[in-house]
């Protein structure tokens, strides 16, 4: 039995590296807010290194984030020369077992990683599930108020609807797999992350299963999560086991991502 802890799921959009927010202090704002959470375990989705940058090592994330020294990293792929890009789980409480998922033919994974916590050891999983990954121009599309039906907008509407449809199934597929690890967990589970998916999908219904929502348990409001082309969306999640209780769900509103940063307190129930 331990006392509640607090956990804090951040999609962080590769600390900016490309400069989407005009912004050069965003790197350093994340660390900070990240820092400030006091939280027990963070879990981040879309986490960048680079050997080339101090300020973008892995080394520099560590000292900001001395407090919770075990740390589960896990690099999808290689960006550039000097970047790799993934998947990163830092505790206060010592990480006892970890592994990875990789998902085919995708830069989309999840990590999962067992967590002594007093008696008790819980397996986080960090998951960031497949994206639609549509271009500038498609977002301009959606973005137009004013939707006259010519050949280039007809060519757009077909390529988002192309690349609607192989995110869902390869969603779906990641799903699948997932649910596996999760069902044949010897532990109670916590899985958090950036679903890309909304509570009214398979994603959701199907990775939830039998779990608690945080959100629904103690949260508020609408509860969106992203800040892009769909700003209702909340597709950003924190479940857990029933063994488990959560409380405190917060949507923390800072513009620093694409998406908001989630968090709530975790505790064995009795």
């Amino acid at each position: 039995m331990y006392s509640d802890m607090k956990l804090l799921s951040y999609n962080v959009r590769l600390f900016n590296y490309y400069e989407w927010e005009k912004s050069e202090t965003i790197r350093d704002s994340i660390l900070q807010f990240v820092a400030h959470q006091n939280a027990s375990v963070i879990c981040f989705q879309e986490y960048m290194t680079t050997t080339d940058l101090p300020k973008y090592s892995e080394k520099h994330i560590d000292t900001v984030l001395k407090s919770l020294p075990y740390k589960h990293v896990f690099y999808v792929s290689k960006t550039s020369e000097y970047s790799n890009y993934g998947l990163a789980t830092y505790s206060e409480y010592p990480i006892v077992r970890e592994s990875s998922i990789r998902f085919n033919n995708s830069y989309n994974s999840c990590i999962y990683s067992d967590i002594k916590i007093g008696d008790d050891t819980i397996r986080f999983f960090n998951v960031h599930l497949q994206s639609i990954k549509l271009r500038k121009d498609n977002y301009l599309l959606v973005d137009s108020l004013s939707l006259r039906i010519d050949s280039r907008r007809i060519n757009e509407v077909k390529d988002i609807s192309g690349r609607l449809k192989l995110a869902y199934i390869k969603r779906a597929q990641q799903v699948d797999e997932l649910n596996w690890y999760i069902k044949h967990s010897p532990y109670p589970v916590v899985v958090c992350g950036d679903f890309n998916d909304t509570p009214v999908s398979y994603t959701y219904t199907r990775i939830r299963g039998k779990l608690t929502d945080a959100f629904l348990s103690s949260g508020k409001g609408a509860g969106n999560t992203y800040r892009g082309i769909s700003p209702s969306f909340r597709i950003d999640f924190i479940f857990h086991s029933k063994s488990i209780k959560s409380s405190d769900y917060q949507t923390h509103r800072v513009s620093l991502s694409d998406h908001y940063p989630i968090s709530c307190m975790l505790g064995m129930n009795p």
